[in-house]
């Protein structure tokens, strides 16, 4: 038996390996375990068997950590290891074969309640409580059980700032982390912030707040917020041009400020619109941008500086031969940007900051595109107009006749009520995108009058169609009102035919659905959102949020019917729409026709001996697939007074 001393392990080592080498020995000592590169009989120890007897080389083999990392601790923090539970906290959190530095941090992390010995969630840890010292428990555990002082200095390295003790660390800490995210994308400094508040990491500051933000960062949000208004972010700011801090995402007031300056370029005429375009792309991203009110008010910018932009686009009005032609390439857009700009518009919290500016796009809209686009259409009608667009009537005789003949693919046929061109392209441009499948579109020429009856006659396999005042519509002299009488006409032309309304076939479980569309070559579905909502005077302001739930549903039945195993999935419309968002003013509103009104509404009549108020026009022979009627139709955009 021998005690190993620090001054005889030279001795120990003759005396075992050299002079007794067959004799068993057992060597003990009291002092701390050396580092195996600084531990002298490291070569004996690897070849024999270590008993450990003391607490400390115990709790040393449990840790997983050397001895003369663990000894030195336990002595200079003797109240942490008086707790049975941080010791098995500790246990949990620290890694294995820690070094000093990552066995204090282990600590720092057990007694601020961190789930992983990391600066940055022990550092979040500290702030999500108070920032005052006197207040926050977080920092007088670390007084009691570590070294307020140690943890300030770690936090304080890694963060590149002096925190000290007495002079409120957190707070000081706070300011630094803020004060760095907003220097980040700064494109000038104020010097009184950085001679407070600066940071010799300045980087690992703003990735700090950048991450905080996007976790839970609700604490952080109340701290910038009230940063912003004791130290006047929004003075500062106005003092530069939006240029040196469109890009700094610290702030909400950074987005309030582009907001107010984008509103200011459109209501003056002086905004760079693919400047601001882009702009509002990226404060969209950001997180004040993304969220809330900001997002709203960016959304609906958007649209509005978008309209903008496609102003210039009216003017190709007359350089094409066909005006449906023209409209499908570019036209569109504008309705399209209209619709979205009032869905966001009418959405608005507070209305009255884009207020203007909807006033001006409404007029624009309704007075001068709406006006100019319904005049030349006038204008051609009135000279024998008729599109060369694919007629909406030969929709089953050229698209679904041809499968039905040439292949055994079930061929499912969506009609949206009221889904116009620029919706439905919206809706393609998302369907495209799906893995499974490919889309297209192509425009159909609506049958004039544009109205449900007739739109839906015209999707029908027919030769002939008529009207009758008791039946409607008539499709080779079968009403086409309802879904049994659509259903006879379309078995006349494919017995094995199911026609129903979608939302039936959707609520269905996939059993009941496979059960009711076995051995069917042809399946009409009726979608009616848009048009359920239009036809109310009450609610006509609503269609526009209409057609983004009609776009939603259809997504839908798309992915479920492709769940069904369909190959072929058709999706038309039975008419469009005309929205205006402002009521029709008196002098819009023009006498009703009077004759035989066989069938009528606000924008047409069809009868026989019709008169032709002004602000109206009569159709000619073969501009509608009507047989033997009359039919006339409001100029404009004018209603015939009801």
């Amino acid at each position: 038996i021998r005690q190993l001393t620090n001054n005889n392990f030279f001795q120990l080592k003759v005396e075992i390996e050299l002079q007794q080498p067959t004799e068993s020995f057992l060597i003990y000592s009291d002092e701390a375990k050396s580092n195996d590169k600084d531990n002298l009989l490291f070569d004996i120890l690897s070849y024999s068997t270590e008993f450990k007897a003391d607490e400390t080389a115990m709790l040393s083999e449990e840790l997983q950590v050397s001895d003369h990392v663990l000894r030195p601790m336990m002595e200079q923090y003797p109240l942490f290891f008086g707790s049975k539970e941080r010791k098995r906290k500790l246990n949990q959190i620290l890694p294995k074969h820690a070094d000093d530095y990552h066995f204090e941090l282990s600590m720092m992390a057990v007694i601020v309640k961190a789930s992983v010995a990391d600066i940055r969630v022990i550092a979040r840890q500290l702030l999500l409580n108070d920032l005052q010292k006197e207040e926050n428990e977080l920092l007088k555990q670390l007084k009691r059980n570590f070294s307020l002082e140690r943890a300030l200095e770690i936090i304080g390295r890694y963060f590149g700032v002096t925190l000290e003790e007495d002079n409120k660390p957190l707070v000081q800490l706070i300011n630094v982390l803020i004060y760095q995210h907003f220097q980040q994308n700064a494109g000038f400094t104020v010097e009184d912030w950085e001679a407070q508040w600066a940071s010799s990491s300045p980087n690992i500051c703003a990735l700090f707040v950048e991450e905080w933000l996007q976790h839970d960062g609700k604490v952080l949000e109340e701290h910038i917020k009230e940063w912003e208004k004791v130290y006047q972010v929004r003075d500062v700011l106005i003092k530069h041009d939006i240029e040196n801090y469109q890009l700094v995402d610290t702030f909400p007031v950074v987005d309030a400020l582009i907001i107010e300056k984008c509103i200011d370029e459109l209501v003056h005429l002086t905004i760079r619109v693919d400047e601001r375009l882009s702009l509002i792309e990226q404060r969209l991203q950001t997180f004040w941008g993304s969220k809330g009110r900001l997002k709203a008010l960016y959304e609906t910018l958007f649209e509005a500086i978008r309209l903008e932009k496609l102003k210039p686009v009216v003017n190709r009005l007359y350089q094409a031969e066909d005006l449906y032609e023209n409209y499908v390439k570019s036209l569109y857009e504008i309705d399209h940007a209209y619709r979205h700009f009032m869905h966001h518009f009418t959405g608005l919290d507070a209305k009255e900051i884009l207020e203007e500016i909807a006033s001006h796009l409404t007029n624009w809209y309704e007075n001068d595109y709406l006006r100019r686009i319904s005049e030349e259409m006038n204008f051609r009608l009135e000279d024998g107009y008729v599109s060369k667009l694919m007629p909406q009537r030969r929709f089953f005789a050229q698209k679904v006749r041809p499968i039905l003949e040439k292949e055994q693919t079930r061929v499912f046929i969506i009609i949206s009520d009221a889904l116009r061109y620029e919706a439905a392209y919206e809706l393609y441009e998302q369907l495209k995108e799906r893995e499974n499948g490919k889309s297209s579109i192509h425009p159909l020429a609506a049958s004039y009058p544009t109205y449900t009856q007739l739109g839906m006659a015209s999707l029908l396999p027919h030769r002939e169609l008529s009207v009758d005042e008791k039946r409607g519509i008539l499709a080779d002299g079968q009403s086409t009102k309802g879904i049994d009488n659509r259903r006879r006409i379309i078995q006349s032309a494919e017995s094995q035919t199911e026609v129903l309304k979608l939302k039936e076939l959707l609520d269905m479980k996939a059993s009941e659905a496979d059960q009711l569309l076995k051995g069917k070559r042809l399946v009409y579905l009726y979608h009616d959102h848009i048009d359920a909502l239009g036809d109310s005077a009450k609610s006509e302001r609503e269609t526009y949020r209409a057609v983004d739930q009609a776009i939603l549903d259809l997504q839908y039945a798309v992915d479920r019917l492709s769940r069904l195993q369909a190959k072929r999935i058709f999706i038309t419309a039975d008419h469009g729409f005309l929205f205006q968002f402002k009521q029709i003013e008196n002098h819009g509103k023009i006498p009703a026709v009077e004759g035989e009104v066989i069938d009528h509404n606000r924008r047409f009549a069809i009868g026989h001996n019709l008169s032709v108020p002004e602000g109206s026009i009569k159709l000619s022979e073969g501009q509608s697939p009507l047989q033997n009627v009359e039919i006339v139709l409001a100029k404009s955009i004018n209603r015939f007074k009801t």
